[in-house]
């Protein structure tokens, strides 16, 4: 039963650490708090106070103000630097009541600010107050958390079904998404024969076939930095160049044109016949935009969609036929062979072309005619496997890594520094003058502003860092990451090599005109390399 004069007990059981150099003063608070119904753990200084938040953070801290070594100020000031600490209230108990100590306890974020000698209800009603605050308070950071844990929750849908530059804007605005794009490139591609292939399967069948087929074009669309758009039916549409663009989105269309060749090669019908495909290629304007309300697609549609479109369906099977737009952007890269004229419904007459490899390192920027390209590669087949290994190892030209090369050494690095838990740094370097050198003083000296860029990069960078070329004009270079600063400092190596080396380095009639943008991969959010040269590759376009 309780005594005449004894406050009402705290419901709930609240710790409260007392911090108060007198410890006769100290036991009687503690005391109090306890009758309170909270539980009071004592101490007699700031240092000791902050141990016991430490080692088990309370529920409120009661402290004196003026105390030996560290006092209350000096208390509230560690608790509210400290983003662990900061939300644990504080109320000051003094003697003191000067308005200037007040004033600056209140300053430093205490609570309340309560007078010696206090009024055992008055300091209950505070003590009330103040935990039923911090109470509210932590009921409100869990809702945020659970807001936030939605809202990526949701963003990871959104990722799931738009590009991400998409996904972002839908997720800060409902404002109507339509986008014109001056150039992008469009790929569509077609299962041959499928409605007669597919008439006699069951549902499941359809459905697991045209997944497993259409997630390795998935992986594919990822590795080349390139936009999956849709399916349509037996169809996959992907696009390059948008939603943000990026430079060489034609010769990364056309490459994963080729790997969908080889790919297809690995999936076969349940009756265990190949699969075969018809691929179209175009690349022009086109608008883009987001449509539906209660069902989202992210969409794209003109002439050139159109296109695109009839360079599949007039295509033969097992071939990738393109415009000849996008035979002008790839002859300098890739093999191609004229077809001819052909009728295009909506269009009239057409030339068209069948995009049949990618030049080797000798053959990329000599636009040689294509009978003389098909006699070196055939030359090329015809060496030893050890020199083809090479070939596909190292650049020819440069005397760099090659892009496959470098991302299977790269899958090395990444499977150590998981292990050593360490970065790995990397840096695109774009030759943006490259198509002027060669079209100002020839492709020999094209190919010089190459080799003088790769013997840059190799007394630049250390033996152990991985460097290649990844493109006709694009360098990769990726290293041990050893400082907080080292995507700068890998940067500024390069433009300092840059330009000790003059206006017009070695044989050049000009100077070297070299874009950089920097990446990191870490181990605790691991990244794939394809989306990591895709920011890369916008941050290129963002400086251009």
């Amino acid at each position: 039963m309780k005594r005449q004069g004894e406050p009402d007990k705290l419901p709930g059981g609240a710790r409260i650490v007392v911090a108060d150099d007198n410890p006769i003063q100290a036991r009687f608070l503690g005391h109090v708090v306890e009758r309170f119904g909270l539980e009071a753990t004592v101490c007699h200084s700031g240092e000791e106070a902050l141990e016991l938040i430490r080692s088990d953070p309370p529920d409120l801290v009661l402290t004196d103000l003026f105390m030996p070594g560290m006092g209350g100020l000096g208390l509230l000031k560690k608790l509210k630097a400290d983003k662990l600490w900061r939300n644990i209230p504080a109320i000051v108990i003094s003697g003191s009541s000067d308005l200037e100590h007040i004033a600056n306890a209140l300053e430093e974020g205490a609570e309340d600010y309560i007078l010696k000698p206090f009024n055992l209800t008055i300091l209950k009603a505070r003590i009330t107050a103040t935990i039923e605050k911090k109470r509210l308070r932590d009921q409100e950071q869990v809702h945020l958390r659970l807001v936030e844990d939605e809202r990526a929750r949701l963003y990871h849908l959104l990722l799931k079904v738009f590009p991400e530059p998409i996904a972002i804007r839908l997720e800060k605005s409902n404002d109507l998404i339509a986008d014109s794009h001056d150039e992008v490139t469009v790929m569509f591609v077609d299962l041959v024969g499928f409605t007669e292939l597919s008439a006699g399967l069951a549902p499941s069948q359809v459905v697991s076939f045209l997944d497993h087929v259409f997630s390795s074009f998935d992986q594919l669309a990822m590795r080349h930095g390139l936009e999956k758009i849709k399916t349509i039916g037996d169809a996959y549409m992907v696009a390059g160049g948008l939603p943000n663009f990026r430079s060489g989105h034609v010769s990364a269309m056309a490459a994963m044109a080729l790997d969908v060749l080889q790919v297809v090669k690995q999936h076969s019908w349940p009756d265990g016949s190949p699969v075969r495909v018809r691929v179209g290629i175009n690349t022009g304007p086109v608008v883009a935009g987001v449509i539906g309300k209660s069902k989202f697609i992210y969409d794209l549609w003109g002439d050139s969609v159109n296109t695109a479109s009839r360079m599949e369906s007039l295509c033969l099977a097992d071939t990738i036929q393109v415009t000849a737009a996008v035979h002008e952007r790839l002859r300098d890269e890739f093999i191609l062979e004229k077809r001819g004229i052909i009728p295009v419904k909506g269009k009239g007459e057409m030339v068209t072309y069948f995009l049949l490899d990618r030049r080797s390192t000798e053959e990329v920027g000599l636009g040689a005619p294509g009978r003389q390209v098909h006699h070196q590669v055939a030359d090329h087949i015809r060496r030893s496997g050890q020199e083809l290994e090479d070939l596909v190892l190292e650049d020819k030209l440069t005397g760099l890594k090659t892009t496959r090369a470098f991302v299977a050494l790269f899958g090395q690095a990444t499977a150590i520094a998981r292990r050593e838990q360490h970065g790995i740094l990397l840096l695109l370097l774009h030759l943006v003058n490259l198509g002027d050198i060669n079209r100002r003083f020839g492709h020999d000296m094209g190919d010089v502003a190459l080799r003088e860029t790769a013997n840059l990069l190799r007394e630049t960078f250390r033996d152990s860092d991985l460097v290649a070329r990844v493109g006709a004009g694009h360098f990769l270079v990726a290293g041990h990451e050893n400082s907080p600063a080292g995507s700068s400092i890998l940067a500024s190596r390069f433009s300092r090599a840059l330009r000790d080396r003059g206006a017009a380095p070695g044989d050049l009639p000009c100077a070297l005109q070299v874009e950089m943008a920097s990446a990191r991969w870490s181990p605790k959010q691991p990244v794939e390399l394809a989306d990591l040269l895709r920011r890369m590759e916008s941050e290129l376009a963002g400086i251009t």
